[in-house]
């Protein structure tokens, strides 16, 4: 027997299946009553971390050289670990954790024992300071983190920021890496510095330093704290200062070394004081004039740090 058609149309159907959906009030949820996300989530172990630490500093072979303990801001607990173990070739290797409740969030080293490379810094300074001062694990810079000092074998170092869950360096803006700290501003906090070193200059014995203060865009050589001490270093040679009339050589003339290694000294603050390069440099040579001749060993080491300066303008 044939049914008879329905005479309900889609809107009546609609109807009906809302009408027999469930008409409770309650809100659905993927989980059982009284179930919490937290239940899926570890909570922060610091021990815990400590231990996967030690395990794996045990496989390489690396004993604790230092530990070092403190709190962020938000008073959870953080542990700097600092590593040392045998290298090959008469050499020690380093390795640093930092670990968190949250996890391992620094990890730097150790570098393979067939990587012959002095630059690599997975090496812990405890202290930036003579004394004790400016420890790894306080807040160096005032940015209200925790930093870390790591250097390497070649004595260059970089500074990181620590947070709870993770860690990154800050970047430095130079023309060398820090090999030490200076306080230039007597704000008692480190500021970055480099020494800079020439090959083929060593005649001259120049002193140049290349100095960083922190602002909100890390460690840089333009703020006007590093400014201001150029200035101070240029006042100190007995340079022109920037803006001055004329320029000259400047400075009482000494042997012809202790000139020439002036000159080249005034013309790095000049520049990093805000001169133009053009203006360093001619007073550069206006001193390398007064001093010709140059023997062969001074010429050729003038020669390299004139070419360095002008380097230093671009």
């Amino acid at each position: 027997m044939r049914l008879p058609a329905s005479r309900l149309g889609p809107a009546a159907l609609i109807a009906v299946v809302i009408g027999t959906s469930c008409r409770s009030d309650h809100a659905v949820s993927p989980f059982p009553e009284g179930f919490g996300i937290e239940a899926w989530v570890q909570p922060p172990d610091l021990q815990a971390q400590l231990d996967r630490v030690d395990k794996e500093m045990a496989v390489e072979r690396m004993s604790k050289a230092a530990e070092l303990r403190g709190a962020f801001s938000d008073h959870s607990p953080f542990v700097i670990l600092g590593f040392s173990g045998e290298g090959g070739v008469h050499r020690e290797r380093h390795a640093v954790r930092v670990a968190t409740g949250f996890g391992v969030i620094l990890a730097l080293g150790p570098r393979d024992p067939t990587d012959l490379s002095r630059a690599r810094r997975h090496r812990l300074v405890e202290s930036l300071g003579g004394g004790g001062g400016w420890k790894s694990g306080t807040d160096l810079n005032g940015d209200g983190h925790p930093d870390v000092v790591v250097r390497s074998e070649d004595g260059t170092f970089d500074i990181w920021c620590l947070m709870p869950k993770g860690a990154s360096p800050y970047p430095m803006r130079s023309i060398a890496p820090p090999d030490h700290v200076v306080d230039i501003d007597d704000d008692g906090r480190p500021d970055p510095a480099a020494r800079i070193r020439l090959a083929g200059g060593e005649a001259l014995e120049v002193e140049i330093v290349e100095v960083m203060t922190f602002d909100e865009r890390g460690y840089r050589n333009d703020t006007s704290a590093v400014k201001a001490w150029h200035q101070r270093e240029l006042r100190r040679l007995g340079g022109p200062q920037p803006g001055d009339a004329g320029a000259d050589a400047g400075a009482p003339v000494h042997d012809d070394r202790r000139t020439l290694a002036e000159a080249i000294e005034r013309g790095w603050h000049a520049i990093r004081s805000g001169e133009s390069g053009a203006k360093a440099l001619q007073a550069a040579d206006g001193a390398a004039a007064s001093q010709a001749p140059l023997g062969p060993g001074l010429a050729q080491a003038w020669v390299r740090w004139r070419g360095w300066l002008a380097d230093a303008t671009r």
